[in-house]
């Protein structure tokens, strides 16, 4: 089928996609089948046919496409700012240049960039009337959630890829500093649905392949010559599923925190503006606690507690939290929501190591991930002093003592690393009396008993390697 090139890109798009097909249906025919469709991971292939051998094709599987979501989120995260910069590029253009090119013909906005891509699946007199706005100005953050959340709650059930592009165009709406809790959850829900489809489609190939194995098993053929190849892309597509397991739970987690009533918005340009107007000078506490100050900080600990769990918008939580300590780098609030960002972080990267990459390389980067989060605890607890005051500095004490208990079981039960004595001793010293400060009004009794039955374990008080009442933070 010819293309009609006097059609527009989406109409080409469209006669594209039928010879597609078409193409598809020959090579079932033929006997190749077609396994995950490159499209649910961007315009890079998964998988690549070469000619077929018996009536099966040739798989070549690159791993760390496929079975390894934070090489995923890399891929993702390089076509959203590919998509930033056509955004920014066709918003820069005037109505005299739109217009000359509209005459010339070649006034075609790419459909990521005036949200046709989503509205195809869902032409609606509503859908299509954001397109026209986005057409207009494609950097009006809110038609184009607006139109997200058109298409995600139509109810109908759409392929695979829709889902991906619906986080992409949520996420590229989040991503240009203009950050809401209205916006985030809804990065949030689309990144969870497509998370969802994503696991049953990875799901029902690798059930496919094992059944195809066993069925093929005493054979001597072109499939059972690749069945060892098969069966690593299964388990890294089962790992790949294990580790999206963490991601939803972490998801609904972050919403079930989220207490606000009303959306919070706040401009990464809010923040600068006012370090500016500040001079970098430290103010007194009544002036801080009653003006602008506060009115940032409270905004910002609402939308890092969902920025947290969104690994596409690692960068935007690491922008506010950096700016956020440059405002009064004496209070410990600031460096407790960073810790929290990296809190997360270490909890993904447990769960990828636990989910099958136990690998040397994958170990250290957990290591590196909570010195990092220990770091951040520490210098918070630092700056609360010796008596916390206020619920947020009861939480950062608890917190603290709860990482030290997660890192000790997880470093035991799953990266297999012996930790020094000597720094669990000065580390276990320095939580359980943390604890003893707030255990009149804070709910840890339970958490202490679990510390202390970690001391028991190391043997640190049968050894007669007493703690100090001297101990400072570990670094």
């Amino acid at each position: 089928m010819a293309i009609d090139m006097e059609a527009s890109p989406i109409e080409q798009e469209a006669q594209k996609n039928e010879e597609k097909k078409g193409d598809l249906k020959k090579k079932k025919k033929n006997g190749k089948k077609v396994f995950i469709n490159e499209d649910l991971f961007g315009a890079s292939k998964t998988l690549d046919d070469s000619p077929a051998e018996e009536g099966i094709s040739h798989l070549k599987i690159k791993a760390q496409e496929l079975g390894n979501i934070p090489g995923l989120i890399e891929h993702w995260q390089a076509e959203i700012n590919s998509r930033k910069k056509d955004i920014l590029d066709y918003s820069k253009t005037t109505f005299m240049q739109r217009a000359a090119n509209r005459i010339k013909g070649t006034d075609y906005a790419a459909p990521e960039v005036t949200g046709e891509e989503l509205s195809k699946f869902h032409p609606t007199k509503s859908a299509l009337e954001k397109v026209k706005l986005l057409k207009r100005n494609p950097t009006d953050m809110m038609n184009r959630l607006e139109l997200v959340s058109i298409v995600a709650k139509s109810g109908r059930d759409f392929p695979v890829e829709l889902y991906r592009t619906l986080l992409l165009q949520a996420t590229v709406a989040c991503s240009f500093g203009e950050l809401s809790n209205v916006g985030l959850q809804m990065v949030i829900w689309t990144q969870d649905i497509y998370f969802s489809k994503l696991f049953y489609k990875c799901q029902g190939e690798a059930l496919a392949l094992e059944s195809k194995l066993k069925s093929e098993e005493g054979k001597e053929n072109a499939f059972t010559r690749q069945s060892q190849g098969l069966r690593s892309h299964i388990a890294l597509v089962s790992r790949n599923m294990e580790i999206i397991k963490i991601y939803q739970k972490q998801s609904e987690k972050a919403l079930k925190e989220n207490k606000a009533v009303y959306n919070t918005s706040l401009s990464l340009d809010e923040v600068t503006t006012f370090l500016l107007e500040s001079g970098g000078k430290e103010m007194g506490e009544d002036k801080k606690r009653d003006g602008k100050w506060m009115s940032i900080i409270k905004r910002s600990a609402e939308l890092l507690l969902l920025l947290r769990v969104l690994p596409l918008l690692d960068s935007e939580a690491k922008k506010l939290s950096s700016q956020l300590k440059k405002m009064d780098k004496n209070d410990p609030i600031p460096y407790f929501l960073e810790a929290k960002v990296q809190m997360s972080d270490l909890i993904f990267k447990v769960g990828q190591y636990q989910g099958g990459e136990r690998t040397v390389e994958q170990r250290e980067k957990v290591q590196e991930s909570f010195k990092t989060t220990h770091h951040c605890y520490g210098l918070a607890v630092k700056r609360v002093g010796k008596m916390p005051k206020t619920k947020m500095e009861f939480a950062i004490f608890i917190e603290y003592a709860s990482l030290i208990h997660y890192f000790y079981k997880i470093s035991k039960t799953t990266l297999g690393i012996k930790l020094p004595s000597e720094w669990l001793a000065a580390v276990f010293d320095k939580t359980m009396k943390l604890l003893t400060m707030i255990q009149e009004k804070g709910q840890v009794d339970g958490l202490m008993m679990d510390i202390q039955r970690d001391i028991l374990e190391e043997g640190l008080d049968k050894s007669g390697n007493r703690m100090s009442n001297e101990v400072s933070v570990p670094a």
